[in-house]
């Protein structure tokens, strides 16, 4: 027993010496003006960049210690102060956000267990240890009784705990570990672990999810991994707001504290930009890899389990880092860290990406890299870290932002553990629309965790809704590998004479395990569709994403397409069409589309055939821009020809008119006054296709575009409107007059011309007597010219000529007053 008290004594003595050898260092704001230059020698004298508050090429804004200021004023940086006393700022912050804090914790709906700490509103270490022992008595078959991994430098054990329906088992589930406090500074990296193992523990019996989640994963969580660090804040500080971020080594040269997230096997040492080999930085990596006893306990712990996802908590920039750090390149898992860290900041906002992309810093020697990159002792590890809260909270946020930025992790947590093993999410694509008797409902399921489909992993929709009579069979998720995407249909039988609207549903996932994973979904019904007009059909031209549709009300066409669009040397588009020959022309009003994508169209096309690449014409809306596009492809195969000059916006009205290679198109903005935009010349078979386009511009959503007043009409529409130069042409190589007949004035003629020149247009009555001869300039393509000199011919019939070198065509005038 003697003993025993001497030496807890002694050791209580020597962390103590331990603690007052080195004198308190203040921290400041401060921001420092420099090049780039200036700011890498700064990091070769040991002055650490890391998470700054702002930076660019002027400039930068950081939290340093004294010495580090002190080296900047000696590189004659000039150091502007905004915060003098970074630990005297949070405690003064802290009284004042007192109140707030406990009016923010009696509205809150906080897990049962919850408490501020003791220190500013944080725990102290013992009363983390207090916290875990209490967790265990709350829910002694969920959660294991903490145990210690190892010990500190300086004694202290780096205590661990696990969750999960048989905690003290170690069953055959996905592994997770989540851990905080590398850094002894960042105590809500701390807190939100805490708050979370209360929330998921306390929601267990209530949450299906949760339940799931818990019976499913085995959640291993490390609160603190540097707790003499942390100690030593709290002795300094024991208000908050202690800036000490290291372990506490003592290197030997009057310096302490090697950064544990530069002590990491992986490319330790890589350049001293990304860690330091000055004992004095905040970014200090120790003698050698490995070379402090808390880096060794993580490395033996993981190397210990198969983790397959890992969150290191940090703070504050609001950002998801992922590997590499230790150079300005994303993993060959890039697609996986973003599709991880899109489910795990949707509540939060966190911007992920690298370091680099981040923070415009690179980190050798991180825990990030060694698990991920280490794969030769253990399994690869998917690793990120959170930094959490944005500069306005530092490092220390005041006791009111305690709750709040926790509550902002527990998403972000259960994702992290959900990603470790098989999870899938299914949407129904953003605006999806369709209706009829039967509907092919768009579904579309990504696979976000760790573990390919199984047998009995399927997705299901389920509604109240009455208008819906009858579901089909669940989409089946067998083999949906890593990052898979599955876009699929589930049929739907609608009652008769159901009215148009929203119907609300969920898109249930079956797991392997027999849970249900319920997601919100939605789409657009447009109520009971009649068959299309005789002769109509419609699908998909080109390898869409998600199957478009086509729902007709009399009169009026709801069309749905997906697709990367009218484009290139492909297509990709949902086509509505009628089968034509000879000469015609196919008028639509569109009445909306949606601007779903910059290369979103609707609009209307004269196809030679329903292949990719065939010969075709098209105008269209561009909702993203506000323009009208034409577009030609003279040749099956080859790249479109574009123009997209004039402005348009829904509604307004389109025409092509085909006669014979020669193919117009015009728009309108009430359906009788018509512009011609562009004429193309095509040499494309007699048999061909008119019809109605629409393409989402992307293959992850649909396009749902309305057309009415959607007509096709052969042969030739001699009628045009005078106050325009613009009218349906007739037969190749004549000429259509309006009107006709006509009173002598106000007369048009219209015509097409292979090329530009001039030519002499004749007018002759029937004995073959010239009347009115001038010469006229032509256009290739169409032409329109006004006839003057008409008034004082006498009523009969008159021929009309237009001839040069090229063209001789005529056609017959009636004068009649």
């Amino acid at each position: 027993m003697k003993k025993s008290i001497l030496i807890s004594t002694f050791l209580l003595l020597f962390i103590s010496l331990n603690v007052f050898s080195q004198p308190k260092e203040i921290y400041s704001r401060v921001k420092v003006y420099g090049t780039e230059a200036q700011f890498v020698k700064l990091l070769q004298r040991g002055v650490s960049l890391e998470e700054l508050a702002e930076r660019n090429k002027k400039y930068l804004v950081g939290d340093f210690s004294a010495a580090e200021i002190k080296i900047m004023k000696e590189e004659n940086l000039r150091v502007d102060f905004l915060i003098n006393d970074l630990a005297a700022d949070f405690t003064k912050r802290n009284i004042a956000a007192f109140r707030e804090a406990q009016v923010a914790a009696a509205a809150a709906t906080v897990p049962q267990g919850f408490n501020y700490g003791s220190m500013g509103g944080y725990y102290t270490f013992a009363e983390m240890e207090r916290e875990l022992d209490s967790l265990k008595l709350m829910y002694p078959g969920l959660i294991t009784t903490k145990v210690s991994i190892g010990n500190s430098l300086e004694g202290r054990p780096i205590w661990m705990i696990k969750i999960s329906d048989n905690a003290n088992v170690d069953e055959n589930e996905p592994e997770v570990f989540l851990n905080g406090l590398i850094h002894a500074r960042e105590p809500i990296s701390m807190t939100n672990l805490i708050y979370f193992m209360q929330y998921i523990l306390a929601n267990y019996n209530t949450d299906p999810e949760l339940n799931c989640l818990i019976n499913n994963r085995e959640i291993y969580l490390v609160p603190c991994i540097n707790p003499d660090g942390y100690v030593y804040n709290q002795t300094t500080n024991p208000s908050g707001g202690g800036l000490w971020r290291k372990n506490r080594k003592n290197n030997g040269d009057g310096t302490f504290g090697v950064d544990i997230n530069r002590n990491f096997g992986y490319n330790w040492g890589y350049d001293d930009l990304g860690s330091s080999p000055v004992g004095s930085s905040e970014s200090y990596r120790g003698t050698s890899a490995f070379s402090e006893p808390e880096t060794q306990i993580i490395r033996d712990f993981c190397i210990a389990h198969q983790f397959g996802n890992t969150a290191n908590h940090h703070s504050y920039a609001n950002t998801f880092n992922t590997p590499w750090g230790y150079v300005n390149l994303a993993t060959p898992d890039n697609t996986h860290y973003l599709n991880w860290g899109a489910i795990a900041t949707v509540e939060n906002g966190l911007q992920v990406g690298t370091s680099y992309q981040n923070l415009g810093y690179t980190v050798n020697g991180g825990a990030n890299d060694w698990m991920y990159g280490e794969q030769t002792t253990k399994n690869k590890i998917f690793a990120a870290v959170v930094e959490t809260g944005s500069s306005s909270d530092g490092f220390w946020p005041v006791q009111s932002r305690i709750i709040p930025l926790n509550e902002s992790n527990l998403r972000l947590n259960i994702a992290t553990c959900w990603a470790a093993g098989d999870y899938f999410q299914a949407i129904i694509p953003s605006g999806t629309s369709g209706g009829g008797s039967n509907y092919a409902l768009p579904v579309r399921v990504t696979n976000y965790g760790l573990l390919t489909g199984v047998s009995g992993e399927t997705v299901s929709f389920i509604t109240t809704d009455a208008r819906v009579t009858g579901i089909g069979a669940p989409v089946s998720l067998l083999n949906l590998s890593f990052d898979g995407i599955l876009n699929s249909s589930i049929a739907l039988t609608f009652a008769a004479n159901a009215t148009p609207g929203t119907i609300s549903g969920t898109l249930r996932i079956a797991t392997r395990n027999g849970c249900n994973l319920d997601f919100p979904a939605s789409f657009n019904f447009t109520g009971n569709c009649s068959a299309l007009p005789s002769g109509w059909t419609s699908g998909d031209v080109g390898a869409v994403g998600i199957n478009g549709s086509v729902c007709y009300i009399p009169s009026t066409y709801t069309v749905s397409g997906s697709g990367t669009g009218l484009t290139g040397s492909s297509d990709q588009y949902q086509l509505v069409k009628a089968p034509t020959s000879g000469n015609y022309t196919i008028i639509a009003r569109v009445s909306s589309v949606q601007n779903t994508a910059s290369g979103a169209k609707a609009g209307i096309v004269i196809t030679e055939s329903t292949a990719v690449g065939a010969k075709r014409v098209s105008i269209c809306l561009i909702p993203s821009t506000g323009k009208i596009e034409f577009q030609s492809r003279k040749t099956t195969g080859a790249k479109v020809t574009t123009t997209a000059t004039a402005s348009g916006t829904a509604p307004r009205w389109l025409k092509i008119t085909r006669n014979g290679s020669t193919f117009s198109a015009y728009y309108s903005s009430n359906g009788t006054t018509w512009t011609l935009y562009k004429t193309a010349s095509i040499t494309m078979n007699n048999a061909a296709y008119a019809g109605l386009a629409v393409t989402s511009g992307v293959n992850t959503t649909l396009n749902t575009s309305v057309f009415d007043n959607v007509s096709v009409t052969a042969g030739v529409l001699a009628r045009f409107d005078p106050s325009s130069d613009v009218s349906v042409l007739g037969e190749n190589n004549k000429i259509a007059v309006y009107p006709n007949p006509v009173n002598g004035s106000n007369t048009k003629i219209q015509f097409n011309a292979a090329s530009a020149a001039t030519a002499q247009l004749k007018v002759t009555d029937m004995l073959g007597r010239v009347v009115l001869n001038r010469t006229i300039s032509i256009n290739e393509g169409l032409n329109s010219v006004q006839l003057d000199g008409l008034d004082n011919l006498k009523p009969g019939m008159y021929i009309i000529g237009v001839k040069n070198e090229v063209i001789d065509i005529k056609t017959k005038l009636t004068i009649n007053r």
